[in-house]
């Protein structure tokens, strides 16, 4: 009898909820120890036979049936189910706690046509397995449930609910499962899993699942649905494919050397990775077609020169921001690009820890943080999308032409691995303080603007390319550093970029000596230096552009800074140069800000460089502490305000200086610093030089000069004219305190000391007020003055007037180097000169030591006048002393100086003439009420009446009242006070014998008093020009 199952169930079910229906168990065991009922359907004890579909008494399935079959314990038994085109189970639980084995395909027989087929196993409530099942024909159907608690073999299929609980063993071939859930440990070996139904799952629940497929190149495909709730995915030979729709929840997919796991089959509508999903390992993971909201963990090692080791290997990958900027996929060793390139979208973030090597193109519709190393290749590109991120904090290399569309950069950029080729390129950089790019090989080209902050380090034949676009570095921070040997292009051909400075720019690139081919190249474009300062290490050339410094910030040179033709050069704010800077091009200022130009180093302008500012303006300044030079042909023009207070030379062409600085009078200029023109070459000015305030000049346009020095100027630098050549002064010619006259040295060695003829001065007259004339010149020119110096020669050498001299109180410095002409200064009087005091200050120079008789005639005149009125001091050794001998020549006079023994000093021969007179009272009478303790004769610490008193009387030998210094008083005497008794005559000879400036009734009683007196003594020794004071002592006037 048969009937319908729908209308069975529901019969049952309706019976059993009437009460009408008992639950009722039946026992079938091996020994066929069954008492109620006996032989079921006429069953042996080693089978179930029957043609029925249900197992119980009344034939009507209900749900409180239970069929138990209970094998030995320890026996093995075969049961078959025959004539069954399926067995029903319906009951709560088929439990089979013994060892139940299904053969073979015959064990179970339907009633189909011709005999034979297979027939299903149906469990309509629950059915469990315990112990080693293999069904090797059977298809578990039904919708119930079936329990694994044992070691289960599938080798053909299940399409019904199975729960693992123990083991799962899948056969090779092609399987399918639906709804499976596993909870402990499924063995795949190699084939295929797919699904009859789309609404299955294969469905990992906190157990194993262990794939070996025995071959390397096998792989294990699961086509259906795939869950991974929890649990552990071993593959350990082969593969395993989820080609169908994925779910990775949670848990550990672990993947052995050379083994794959592959979510990127295009049959699959999605996978998903919802929650935390790790896969480890050694082999390769293949991910496609992929939407992750949880976390996905990778950490697979791989090699790049090995194709069957890639690691991992996403292609498209949608990751959904959970939390913030929180990953959703870290890669923790090797990740690589498939051969169509890498595409994360979604909007979530991709952490990269380990290696991330790009062979392919990288497409970001998400946000990628790079820990660990990228490696961009060849032509690969990584491209973002709108509002997503690229940050590096580790190491990324860039090779080949590829590019980068945005790039934050906290770490390494290292550009490497080829040659210059075509560039790699980064539409935007926003490098920070802490990060640093390093271009090693080929060039690096940034463009559409960024933040440059941290280092760039450009090795010898690199290049960093600042293409395009406008570029800052940190607001406030560390330095940006430019360094290394190659060059660093800003505007290189590109649209002029705009590199803007928030903080100190340390540009160190090239070589500070100009060897090599490395430089900070700035083409075009806008160089704006904000705050901070930028300075200059390396070679800075400036090829066009314009810099603009703001008002507290200033472009320091302390490298070499070459300015090249190419496009204008303008610049706006401060220079300050401490060391080389090579001007090739015109300097443009700008009309507002203005330029500053300060050189402390050195400046050299060639070609036809200029440093000019737009008409009417005198907002630029140019001030040079250093040296200028103007070299080569052609002409240069500063129009800035320009201050010398260093050296200007103009070696060749001409140097225009329109605006002079600091002194500028209507009708000409008065110079500071050094100007050095050489011959052949010109200076000029919008005026007339008329004086030379402080530094030097030589060379160049000096007819209109009237002064050398400045009266007005106190503790004024000293002044210069130094010249080169024969020169003439139109008019007279003041040389001031702080003044010099003088010529360059005699630098030919061709020419004998004793054959040189230098430059001659031709003026209408000199007056030397304090001022210096000194080396080897001819002066061509009256020259009068008060207290100034003449210094010959340059140890030693010639000084030679023309013209007529007069001097008060001069000094004469004379340097001592030998007994020839040529090792000892001379001074030559062609029209004679006249002295009114003064003093000769001789020198021994270059070791020499003069002996008594040697002789050193050092002045030469026509004639001589006022010899005597010369005080001389020396730094003879000890025992040796001198006369002033003036002789007679065939062209005038001369005076010699004579070495002799040394003689004590007379006491009181002030002026150390070796005679006791009248000038020496003179002198004594024009200290009075001083405390020179030279004058204070009787210690008294002033110069008075009583030091007068002392020289005449105790020295003298003689008596107040003789004025003549006869050593008598007498009527001769009394003549001398008469002529000028009442006046103020502060003289002793004129009969002021009490020194108080006047003759008067006072000093006739002192005469009266000692009249007649006559000296009994003889006069001291008189004629002999001695020192005053011994060796070493040095008085002046």
């Amino acid at each position: 009898m048969k009937y319908d199952l729908k209308i069975l169930f529901g019969v049952a079910g309706l019976l059993s909820a009437a009460g009408l229906l008992s639950a009722e168990t039946h026992t079938w065991d091996g020994d066929c120890g069954e008492t109620s009922p006996t032989n079921l359907w006429g069953a042996s004890c080693d089978s179930l036979i029957g043609t029925s579909t249900n197992w119980d008494t009344d034939e009507i399935p209900d749900s409180g049936d239970s069929v138990i079959i209970n094998m030995d314990s320890g026996a093995t038994k075969v049961l078959g189910f025959y004539n069954l085109s399926s067995a029903h189970i319906v009951t709560p639980s088929l439990q089979i706690s013994g060892d139940l084995i299904l053969a073979d395909p015959s064990s179970i027989k339907g009633l189909t046509s011709g005999g034979g087929g297979l027939g299903d196993l149906h469990a309509m409530s629950q059915l469990t397995f315990q112990g080693t099942n293999t069904n090797p024909g059977v298809v578990l159907r039904g919708t119930g449930t079936y329990f694994n608690e044992g070691t289960f073999t599938v080798v053909n299929g299940i399409d019904a609910e199975f729960i693992n609980n123990d083991v799962v063993n899948f056969t090779p071939g092609e399987r399918y499962a639906a709804n499976f859930i596993n909870n402990v440990t499924v063995n795949f070996g190699a084939g295929t899993l797919n699904q009859n139904s789309g609404t299955n799952t294969f469905r990992l629940d906190g157990g194993m699942v262990n794939v070996d497929t025995g071959s390397d190149t096998t792989q294990m495909a699961i086509g259906g649905k795939f869950d991974l709730a929890s649990g552990i995915i071993n593959i350990d030979r082969g593969g395993l494919e989820l080609s169908g729709d994925a779910t990775l929840q949670s848990g550990t997919i672990r993947v052995d050397e050379g083994a794959d796991f592959s979510m990127r089959s295009s049959n699959a509508t999605e996978h998903w990775v919802s929650g935390s999903v790790t896969v480890e390992g050694d082999g390769n993971f293949f991910l496609a077609s992929t939407r992750v909201s949880g976390l996905l963990t990778v950490n697979l090692p791989g090699d790049r020169n090995d194709p069957t080791q890639v690691g991992f290997q996403p292609r498209w990958v949608a990751l959904s921001s959970v939390s913030g900027s929180d990953p959703q996929l870290v890669n923790r060793d090797y990740m690589s690009t498939p051969f169509y390139g890498t595409h994360f979208t979604g909007g979530g973030y991709v952490h990269n820890e380990g290696t991330f090597e790009a062979d392919r193109g990288v497409r970001l519709d998400a946000h990628l943080k790079n820990i660990g190393t990228m490696n961009i290749r060849s032509t690969a590109n990584v491209t973002l999308g709108s509002g997503m991120t690229f940050e590096n904090t580790g190491t990324v290399h860039a090779y080949g032409t590829g590019r980068i569309d945005r790039l934050i950069n906290n770490g390494s950029l290292v550009r490497d691995g080829d040659g210059p080729g075509s560039p790699f390129q980064i539409t935007t950089l926003l490098q920070y303080g802490g990060g640093s790019t390093a271009i090693e090989t080929g060039s690096l080209r940034l463009n559409d603007g960024g933040t440059l902050g941290g280092t760039f380090d450009v090795t010898a034949s690199a290049l960093l390319d600042i293409w395009s676009g406008s570029f800052s570095n940190m607001f406030a921070g560390s330095a940006t550093v430019f360094t290394g040997a190659g060059t660093v292009s800003l505007g290189n051909n590109g649209n002029g970029p705009t590199l803007t400075s928030h903080t100190e720019l340390d540009l160190n690139v090239g070589s500070a000596s100009g060897s090599g081919q490395g430089a900070f190249r700035f083409v075009r474009g806008y160089l704006n230096i904000v705050d901070g300062d930028a300075t200059n290490r390396g070679k800075f050339e400036w090829l066009g552009g314009e810099i603009d410094i703001a008002a507290d910030s200033l472009f320091h040179n302390i490298g070499l800074m070459t300015i090249e033709p190419g496009r204008n050069n303008v610049l706006a704010g401060k220079i300050l140069n401490d060391a080389d800077v090579e001007q090739g091009a015109t300097i443009y200022a700008t009309s507002g800000q203005g330029g500053f130009i300060q050189n402390e180093g050195t400046w050299t302008m060639t070609g036809n460089a200029s440093v000019t500012q737009p008409n009417g303006s005198n907002e630029s300044w140019f001030d040079n502490d250093g040296i200028l030079t103007r070299s080569g042909p052609g002409g240069s023009t500063i129009s800035f305000e320009f201050g010398n207070y260093g050296r200007v030379l103009v070696e060749s062409g001409s140097l225009y200086i329109a605006q002079p600085d600091p002194l500028t009078f209507a009708n000409g200029v008065i110079l500071r610093g050094k100007w050095e023109v050489a011959s052949g070459a010109s200076l000029t000015f919008p005026q007339d030089i008329l004086g030379i305030a402080g530094g030097s000049f030589t060379g160049g346009d000096i007819g209109k000069l009237q002064q050398l020095g400045d009266e007005l100027v106190e503790e004024a630098e000293e002044a210069y004219l130094s010249l080169n050549e024969n020169k003439t002064l139109n008019q007279k010619l003041t040389v001031y305190d702080n003044g010099h006259l003088t010529a360059l040295p005699n630098n030919n060695t061709t020419i004998p000391p004793d054959a040189y003829q230098p430059p001659v001065l031709t003026a209408p007259e000199i007056e030397l007020d304090g001022g210096t004339i000194e080396g080897e010149i001819t002066i061509d020119a009256t020259l009068y003055g008060l207290e100034g110096v003449l210094k010959p020669g340059y140890s030693p050498g010639v000084l030679r007037f023309m013209k007529p001299v007069s001097l008060t109180n001069p000094t004469l410095e004379i340097e001592i180097g030998g007994i020839d002409p040529v090792d000892f200064d001379r001074i030559f009087f062609d029209a004679g000169v006249s002295f009114a005091g003064g003093m000769i200050d001789l020198r021994l120079i270059d070791g020499y030591l003069p002996e008594i008789g040697d002789r050193f005639a050092f002045m030469h005149a026509s004639s001589l006048t006022g010899v005597e009125t010369l005080v001389l001091i020396d730094d003879f050794p000890p025992g040796l002393g001198y006369e002033l001998l003036t002789e007679t020549t065939i062209d005038g006079q001369q005076l010699v100086l004579a070495v002799t023994a040394y003689q004590e000093p007379v006491a009181g021969d002030f002026d150390a003439s070796g005679t006791l007179d009248s000038v020496d009272l003179d002198l004594l009478f024009a200290i009075l009420g001083g405390s020179d303790p030279d004058y204070d004769l009787d210690g008294s610490g002033i110069v008075d009446s009583g030091d007068v008193l002392y020289w005449i009387e105790t020295i003298y030998g003689s008596m107040t009242g003789d004025a003549n210094l006869d050593r008598r008083v007498d009527l001769l005497d009394l003549s001398a006070l008469a002529s000028n008794f009442g006046q103020a005559v502060p003289s002793y000879g004129a009969g002021d014998f009490n020194a108080d400036g006047l003759v008067n009734l006072l000093d006739l009683s002192l005469l009266a008093t000692r009249f007649g007196f006559t000296a009994s003594v003889p006069e001291p020794t008189a004629g002999v020009f001695m020192l005053m004071a011994g060796w070493g002592s040095r008085r002046r006037r």
